[in-house]
């Protein structure tokens, strides 16, 4: 060892946990790494018997090792003299390639390198001599830095892959505060490979004793204070914060492994302050707090312990101390003879706790006869790769219909063309030490460009790539009022041989608009129909309203008389200025109201990548290793595009001035600007595909771009794509470039290496807010109403079960609060002449103020729904009053539904922020399940159950009466019988909530296929939807509740005489006997209030224990 292995201890654990992939039965003792180092021929005299193991990497040609042998030694390959001009030339042996694939050989037979061109590591991993002389604290520390040790006589068992496994980290890699050691368990967690976590985070800054002891250490906070105390100094604050942080850390941990199908326990002192931080942690897993008495287990304090726990076996380590007061030695304020305190001896475990633990979780686990020990560095391995062919797919990338995301081995129809650039390109950056600037950029949020001038030499290296390519050299001009040099991309695409053949010359010559439908196709959209007719002049129109604005270099001023010799067609339009937090104004023209946008057609549609997409493509296929992301945003993308001169005219806006402008370039706010930049970020994508090769996940959402790749070679390929976009003119904004295993991207925090995605918190407290705007009593303003629904419509991409009641919200929006107009009665005949089919007004009658297009309601309290219902209004001397809805109106009512639905997201944006899995875990589980529900009159029965093969049924029933519905606040018919697909679905809701109690995959993100003999109930389970009431209400409760557990259900229809079980257990009643296979032992109690708010079911043991704080 030397003073570079105890300073870069990450680094040796990671080359180590690689090494043992690549070479799972090895053991070594020491690793060397070069760089660019040719190895003469020579001899290794290691440890007898032992092996060498090497594999190289990096952008170069030829490199491979020879190694002596004969025919034997290596069958297939060519016998060959040492590639090293100082050996032997007799010598004959065979040349192996190491590049990016591991090797092992004795290195006692003669071997050097193979000369090579371009930048070459290697790693060597070996046996030094005499192992057994390495003293017992060295092999502690090399254990603890990953290397698997021969066995020696101070050497542990090696671990095994087999059997059961227990993860103790070594000392130094315990500290969960370290990110990489986080990151690592949240991702084992959400693996789903975690039977059992445990947590204990150290209780000395949350201990209530420091309040009771003025003499000992100053508390940092206390119930009243549970941010802290005001006056705490810099050093207090630092602790304060560190304690925090490990508290929430372990919590998050735990609850990874929970959502990945595993049990945990969360372990504190019975009143520490830490339980008054996890009340949301505690209702989500619905733990059990198991309260122990330390004088039950050999101990003698007054001490509890408090373990929060889901596997109910652990009920029966709860207990309290049944001895009379004072029988125990007090810790409270108490020393030691050294004087440290004596509580701090309470904090460790009495052996029979310890064992009676153990006792409790063994049955979780498969027994083993050789259970070893995993050091954290092994961990990432326990994590299962995504198999070549695993689903899901991602389909995605901003690229067009031919190309995808997930690049994780290339497309077969994929050539490798700029295979001997890219390795040119590589070791350029390499040689300049791009990479390392990059990540400087990134962490100064630099707006300069990464590369200074003279390096944009790289541009010779792509003159040459073509004229190798038998292509002339490009032309790197940049053609007036856009940015890029089109030349050169025109002469990449054709060398290329790109499927959009004719996006650059339309580049070159200024994009047409589509007005005379004229755009060719892209050949990598979505075609659409042609209507067959052009637009018509008067659609477009010149719009007087003046704007007070900046303008640049993408106008031209234009008096309008002048325009209309100019150009043929003429269209101004408004423009306004969206203003987002932490965001520039941005300048958007309305090409709608000037008919612009309605008088252009466009030929393609295209599809953009979402989360979904990410979440599809992650990790990548047949990957071990960490991931990190790199992302990049485009500049000003819209107004990097010339229009045709032609058809200029139709981009014109007015200054306030009255002057005119015509733009240049596309504006933003037009469709055939968003349809050209599409195509030119397209072809963008399909580039970078093929430019980067290697593994990879790659996508573009308009101009924002999101690279994910192993986090040892992000930052070379992101500099790659820096170096191509500085080259051709791409124009970026530089200081939004990300390179991290944590970056932002659509709205969305990711963090690759732990695997999880989060909603921002500024978005939930946005959401919050605006949510709580919508629940006040009365009508809202129509804005707000929008504005909530496209905030909720972007955050249930990843809660897609929840998407189908924004319905409820969308019909609000549609419905604008009514009005009251009135109408004499002698005219009350006449209104039909003014009124379509559907009761919407088609014109003004006359001396009323009543708007075109708003919809009669209702008149003299009747209500109205067609034209035959106007002769149901009685009709007196007096006017006639009526209920009339304006859609211009500002004003919208929220619906009941809306309400439930916004309470819900209300309740969501209080609890913690919780990050969620990008890989949910899959696991397949073979059950029968199967629910019921009868009704009669007033009563009503529910029953189900789950069976896995081989264990007894695991079932509920339960009879309820009408009136106990009546907490649920949902109108119901009087006759139980006619709403019994309510009842169907409070059925199945109840089947819900016992596969996820009783089955650890039950938050596992499984699709549960159950049976169901009522259609409607069928119907709405699957949809998750219907606008049919009072089912609409269980429907909603059933998706929020799916959502809450992780659980998507799959309802099959099973004719009622084959449902025989279900529909028994629906009617059973004690103490009638039931069918074979059902036992009372195995019996699950679902309450109405405990299915319907299923939000936690926390519960103490023993029940009577007291605590100084109250459980949730």
């Amino acid at each position: 060892m030397c003073s570079a292995t105890l300073e870069q201890q990450d680094l040796v654990r990671y080359v180590n946990a690689f090494l043992a992939h690549l070479f799972p039965e090895g053991t070594w003792t020491s690793i060397c790494v070069s760089h660019n180092e040719f190895a003469h021929i020579h001899q290794d005299f290691n440890s007898p018997e032992s092996q060498n193991y090497t594999f190289s990497l990096g952008a170069f040609s030829g490199g491979g090792l020879w190694l002596e042998g004969d025919a034997s030694a290596f069958p297939g390959y060519t016998l060959v003299p040492p590639p090293d001009k100082e050996a032997d030339q007799s010598l004959r042996g065979a040349i192996v390639c190491t590049r990016r694939a591991g090797f092992s050989f004795n290195g006692r037979l003669r071997h050097c390198s193979e000369p090579w061109v371009g930048d070459r590591w290697v790693v060597i991993a070996y046996t030094a001599p005499n192992p057994d002389a390495l003293s017992a604290d060295d092999v502690s520390l090399l254990a603890a830095l990953g290397f698997p040790l021969p066995r020696v006589s101070s050497t542990p068992p090696p671990p095994s892959a087999q059997g059961s496994v227990v993860a103790t980290p070594a000392p130094d890699a315990q500290d969960i505060l370290q990110d990489s050691t986080y990151d690592a368990l949240l991702r084992l967690g959400f693996s789903g490979q975690v039977t059992l976590a445990h947590a204990s985070p150290p209780c000395t800054e949350y201990s209530r004793l420091k309040l009771l002891d003025n003499a000992g250490p100053r508390p940092l906070r206390s119930p009243d204070h549970m941010e802290g105390f005001p006056d705490l100094n810099a050093e207090e604050k630092h602790r304060f914060e560190q304690s925090r942080l490990l508290l929430f850390r372990s919590l998050h941990i735990l609850r990874a492994a929970w959502c990945g199908g595993g049990h945990i326990s969360f372990e504190h002192p019975a009143n520490s302050l830490a339980w008054l931080e996890t009340q949301a942690f505690l209702k989500h897993v619905s733990a059990d707090l198991n309260c122990i008495a330390a004088c039950r287990f050999g101990a003698d304090w007054y001490k509890r312990w408090l373990f929060a726990c889901t596997w109910r076996d652990m009920q029966g380590l709860a207990c309290a101390c049944n001895h009379a007061p004072d029988s125990h030695q007090q810790v409270v304020g108490a020393r030691n003879s050294d004087a440290t305190w004596a509580s701090a001896a309470t904090s460790e475990f009495p052996p029979a706790l310890a064992e009676a633990y153990v006792a409790a979780a063994l049955p979780l686990f498969e027994t083993c006869a050789d259970p070893v020990d995993l050091s954290l560095a092994q961990l990432p391995f326990l994590v299962p790769k995504k198999g070549m062919h695993s689903p899901p797919f991602g389909t995605q990338d901003g690229g067009g219909i031919f190309s995808c995301p997930d690049w994780s081995k290339p497309p077969s129809d994929a050539v490798d063309v700029f295979d001997g650039l890219r390795q040119e390109l590589v070791h350029y950056l390499l040689s300049r030490k791009a990479p390392l600037r990059l990540q400087e950029h990134v962490q100064s949020q630099c707006e300069d460009a990464l590369f200074s001038a003279d390096e944009v030499a790289l541009r010779a290296m792509w003159s040459s790539w073509f004229t190798r390519k038998g292509w002339p050299a490009p032309d790197w001009k940049v053609p007036p009022s856009q940015p890029y040099c089109l030349h050169a991309l025109s002469a990449l695409s054709r060398a290329m041989g790109d499927r959009d053949d004719m996006l650059f010359p339309c580049l070159l010559e200024g994009i047409p608009t589509g007005f005379f439908n004229d755009i060719p196709r892209s050949n990598v959209f979505i075609p659409v129909e042609d209507v067959g007719s052009l637009a018509s002049d008067d659609q477009l129109q010149i719009c007087e309203s003046n704007w007070q604005g900046p303008h640049g270099r993408w106008l031209e001023e234009v008096p309008l008389p002048e325009a209309k010799q100019r150009w043929d067609k003429i269209a101004v339009a408004k423009l306004n200025v969206v203003l987002a937090e932490n965001k520039k104004p941005r300048l958007i023209m309305d090409g709608t109201i000037s008919g612009t946008n309605p008088s252009c057609f466009m030929n393609e549609k295209y599809n953009l990548p979402g989360l979904q997409d990410v979440r599809s493509c992650f990790p990548l296929r047949g990957c071990h290793s960490q991931h990190a992301g790199f992302s990049l945003d485009i500049r000003a993308a819209h107004k990097a595009i010339r229009i045709k001169e032609s058809e200029r005219g139709l981009c014109g806006i007015k200054l306030e001035d009255g002057r005119h402008y015509w733009y240049r370039v596309c504006p933003f706010g037009t469709n055939f600007s968003a349809l050209w930049w599409a195509r030119l970020s397209s072809f963008m994508i399909r580039v970078f595909h093929l430019l980067l090769w290697v593994a990879h996940m790659l996508s573009i959402y308009v101009d924002d771009l999101l690279l994910v790749q192993d986090d040892a070679v992000v930052a070379v390929f992101g500099s790659l794509l820096l170096s191509f976009c500085q080259s051709f003119g791409i124009p970026l904004s530089w200081a939004k470039v990300q390179l991290s295993h944590e970056l932002k991207w659509l709205g969305w925090c990711f963090n690759f290496r732990a695997g999880t995605f989060w909603v921002p918190e500024d978005k939930r407290t946005k959401l919050l807010q605006q949510i709580r705007v919508l629940l006040r009593k009365g009508p809202v303003e129509k804005q707000a109403l929008e504005q909530t629904v496209g905030l909720l419509m972007w955050i249930t991409q990843a809660s897609v079960q929840l998407r189908p009641w924004l319905c409820n919200l969308w019909r609000d929006l549609q419905r604008p609060a009514a009005t009251n107009f009135s109408i004499s009665s002698s005219e009350w005949q006449t209104l039909k002449d003014h009124l379509d089919e559907n009761l919407r007004f088609c014109s003004t009658p006359p001396g009323t103020a009543i708007p075109c297009g708003a919809t009669l309601i209702s008149a003299r309290h009747v209500p109205l729904r067609s034209k035959a219902d106007l002769c149901k209004v009685p009709l007196t001397t007096r006017r006639v009053y009526m209920r009339i809805a304006d859609p211009q109106h500002r004003k919208r009512h929220v619906s009941e539904a809306s309400r439930r639905f916004l309470l819900f997201w209300e309740d969501w944006c209080l609890q913690s922020p919780s990050l969620t899995c990008l890989q949910p875990s899959c696991r397949a589980i073979s059950a029968t399940l199967a629910a019921d529900a009868f009704a009669s009159s007033q009563c009503i029965g529910i029953g189900g159950f789950l069976r896995v093969q081989g264990s007894s049924a695991i079932w509920f029933s339960e009879r309820f009466a009408l009136s106990d519905m009546q907490c649920l606040g949902v109108p119901l018919a009087p006759d139980a019988q006619k709403n019994i697909g309510c009842w169907e679905l409070l059925a199945q809701m109840a089947l819900l909530i016992l596969f996820a109690e009783v089955c650890p995959g039950g938050r596992a993100g499984l699709s549960l296929r159950t049976f169901c003999d009522n259609s409607a109930a069928e119907s709405a389970g699957n949809r998750m939807l219907t606008t049919s009431s009072p089912l609409c209400f269980f429907a909603q409760q059933l998706a929020c509740l799916s959502f809450k557990l992780g659980l998507t259900l799959d309802i099959q229809h099973i004719s009622g005489f084959r449902n025989t079980e279900a529909d028994f257990l629906s009617r059973w009643q004690p103490p009638e006997e039931l069918q074979h296979g059902f036992e009372l032992l195995y019996r699950y109690r679902f309450p109405v209030a405990r299915i319907w708010q299923s939000h936690h079911d926390v519960r103490l043991f023993p029940a009577d224990t007291k605590l100084l704080w109250q459980p949730p």
